[in-house]
């Protein structure tokens, strides 16, 4: 009662005290804006800071990958291998150790330079390991494949060690994201409260909201860059040749007014020829969905490169989601295509069903419904095996290829089955489907993967396959296929697999001593004449046992030449054999080597 008494006594003083009041609001309030702008761009330095430390970490990591390869090639390979294997090493090594230093460099966690210090000595080891093995393949490659095995041992436990890196890097990337959305949503709460209490300071008010606007929007948009980023450098750059298999595939990213999301596409080459094919979505469409992406990506290529059937591969990646506590949800089909046998074998999780289309028609292949990765801790996930005829034509796809908001995904899908014909050319296929399917301006980021079995393997057929007995059987198969495309006979066909498999079998058993290893098959066909070369990397010993070392009579009595070549560092067994109704040309020309 006093204060209105004051106030209509004395009306001019209490305006002017508002009038005041209303201006230092303002001020008040353009302090805090400003200070809370200054906040969220030091928040966007530390996730770009993170953001890049990922990148360079991940070159880093996959640099570490292609050392073992490297190191496995050049003592499997012994002085025939490729000029500048050891050149080849050592700009790895120096990859791997620049993108290592470039991490080390960046403004990280403590947590995150903890583990780098930890780890630093096992990466140097392992690095010089590399090299030095490398080195030595050259002059004592029997000696360079002495030092393998410890050399693989450092490189899982040093998987391990960078695989926490990894979880802890993307972890620092939520926390400084999440910290940038709480300091974001903080400074709205200012602006709209002075936009009640401060009338008088408009003006200010304006300029302030206009500020904030402008470093939103640049943060919203460098941080989709950054995300784009980071989820283009985890898709492959270019597709591996597979013998017997054609493939293409299509990224496009969401349009610019959508946020990034988790979709990814992977071809895995797997042992004896066969292709592993990848097509999977991170539930959700953030920066956070990019980088778990990136988990699940390394962590199936590791699975798969187990020789695992599909099922099993997913279910293992459902453990995984589960033990490292990754807290986010991924639909998954991962296909195994067997280009010689022309089977496909696949399982999903959540994922939309493959699709199979020919010239004429096109269908969706029936695959056991699972719930997506991460979702469910004891899954077991089904799997479906089918033959492919030489015309059938595999799809692989995400949902933001046939999902929009305002239809039913049946919809979606009917239109993808309408505008499927398969017309020769891959590339074409996938570029009618995506100018059919997609607007201008996607609303979701869209994966596509076409994938085919060549209708036949060509008179020249070449395979490299483990040095061990399950590689006999796969062998087999491969060259029954092909020598019904060249026109043997069932009894010739027969008396050159015997042939054959011998030989391989020698290179199985006696070649090689305990570790991995390899040999190599090639086939031509020419004039008429089958040529088979089997080529090793190792030291031959010598037939145990009384009813060993007869192969070479029995190769010799079933092919019309058989000839053993020993070089440095293998050998190399050519069979040749005549065929009598092949098609092509029926003279006899001069015989070919084979060369592996």
């Amino acid at each position: 009662m006093n204060l209105r008494r004051g106030r209509t006594r004395n009306a001019g003083n209490t305006l002017a005290a508002l009038g005041l009041l209303g201006v230092l609001i303002n001020l008040v309030v353009v302090y805090t804006t400003l200070t809370g702008l200054r906040q969220v761009d030091r928040s966007y330095d530390r996730i770009a800071t993170s953001t890049t430390a990922q990148r360079y970490f991940q070159d880093a990591d996959q640099a570490h990958d292609t050392l073992r390869g490297d190191v496995l090639e050049a003592v499997s390979t012994g002085s025939l291998r490729s000029p500048g294997s050891v050149a080849e090493t050592a700009a790895d090594a120096l990859k791997f150790r620049v993108n290592l230093q470039r991490v080390r460099s960046a403004l990280l966690s403590p947590e995150v330079r903890d583990l780098l210090t930890r780890v630093a000595p096992l990466q140097e080891s392992y690095v010089a390991q590399a090299e030095r093995i490398a080195r030595q393949s050259e002059r004592d490659v029997v000696g360079a494949r002495a030092a393998v095995a410890p050399f693989l041992r450092d490189f899982r436990l040093l998987d391990t060690q960078q695989n926490a890196i990894t979880v802890q890097l993307a972890a620092d990337s939520s926390r400084a994201h999440a910290r940038a959305t709480t300091e974001e949503h903080r400074i709205q709460a200012r602006i709209i409260g002075a936009s009640l209490l401060a009338s008088f300071g408009f003006l200010l008010l304006t300029y302030m909201l206009w500020r904030l606007g402008r470093a939103y929007s640049r943060m919203i948009s460098q941080q989709r860059d950054a995300a784009e980023t980071l989820q283009h450098g985890l898709l492959p750059d270019r597709l591996p040749k597979v013998v017997g298999v054609e493939l293409a595939a299509r990224y496009r990213p969401a349009g610019r007014g959508a946020e990034v999301g988790g979709d990814w596409y992977d071809v895995i080459s797997l042992p004896g020829g066969q292709v592993g094919l990848v097509m999977g979505d991170v539930v959700g469409h953030d920066f956070r969905a990019a980088s778990m992406m990136g988990q699940f990506r390394n962590a199936l290529r590791a699975y798969a490169a187990e020789g695992l059937p599909p099922a099993d591969v997913l279910g293992r990646l459902n453990t995984f989601a589960h033990q490292q506590d990754i807290g986010e949800m991924a639909t998954v089909v991962y296909a195994v295509l067997d280009p010689v046998a022309c089977t496909f074998s696949v399982s999903s999780a959540g994922h939309q069903p493959p699709l199979i289309c020919t010239g004429t028609t096109a269908w969706f292949l029936s695959v056991p419904t699972r719930p997506p990765i991460g979702a469910v801790r004891e899954t077991r996930f089904g799997e479906v095996t089918r033959t492919l005829e030489p015309d059938d034509v595999v799809l692989l796809y995400t949902d933001g290829l046939v999902e929009r908001k305002w239809e039913s995904i049946d919809v979606g899908l009917e239109r993808l089955l309408g505008s499927a014909r398969a017309s020769g050319d891959l590339d074409d296929l996938c570029e009618r489907i995506l100018s059919t399917l997609l607007e201008d301006d996607p609303h979701d980021d869209v994966a596509l993967l076409a994938v085919a079995a060549a209708s036949t393997l060509g008179d020249r057929f070449e395979m490299d396959f483990p040095a061990e007995a399950p590689s006999l059987l796969k062998l087999r198969r491969a060259l029954t296929r092909w020598l019904n495309e060249v026109g043997a006979t069932a009894e010739e066909s027969y008396e050159i697999l015997v042939s054959v498999s011998e030989a391989a079998t020698n290179a199985v058993e006696h070649a090689y001593g305990p570790g991995p290893a390899t040999f190599h098959v090639g086939c031509r066909f020419e004039d008429s004449t089958v040529r088979v070369g089997v080529r090793d990397w190792g030291q031959w010993r010598e037939p145990r046992g009384l009813d060993r070392g007869r192969g070479q009579i029995l190769m010799e009595g079933l092919m019309d030449s058989v000839r053993r070549r020993s070089a440095d560092g293998g050998t190399e067994v050519v069979l040749c054999r005549r065929l009598r109704e092949a098609r092509g040309d029926k003279s006899r020309t001069p015989e070919l080597e084979v060369h592996g």
